[in-house]
């Protein structure tokens, strides 16, 4: 499922490289809460990234559904988990 087909709404998009500094930084607050924790910072340095600002109902919430579970075993989202991740966290900083 697209995310504009969840009622959904792409209001920014940017395409972007992070180094290891700013990965580490930006996922600053999973440190020593997840394992996979150097993994996640290592995937989200190692090329480009896409960053959307997701608008809508429960965006926040209806983003967690469409990107699926956040195990890599049990991962559904067809558009990439960092592409996911990082439109929840864009979508939970522009509400507050």
């Amino acid at each position: 499922m697209k995310i504009t087909d969840s009622g959904l709404g792409i209001t920014a998009m940017i395409q972007l490289t992070m180094d290891q500094a700013d990965a580490d930084e930006f996922l600053q607050v999973y440190k020593g809460v997840v394992q996979e924790y150097p993994l996640m910072v290592s995937e989200l340095s190692c090329g480009p990234c896409i960053a959307m600002e997701i608008c809508g109902q429960d965006a926040q919430q209806a983003m967690r559904v469409l990107a699926g579970p956040p195990d890599p075993v049990d991962h559904k989202c067809h558009v990439g988990l960092f592409s996911c991740f990082i439109s929840g966290l864009l979508t939970s900083r522009s509400t507050q």
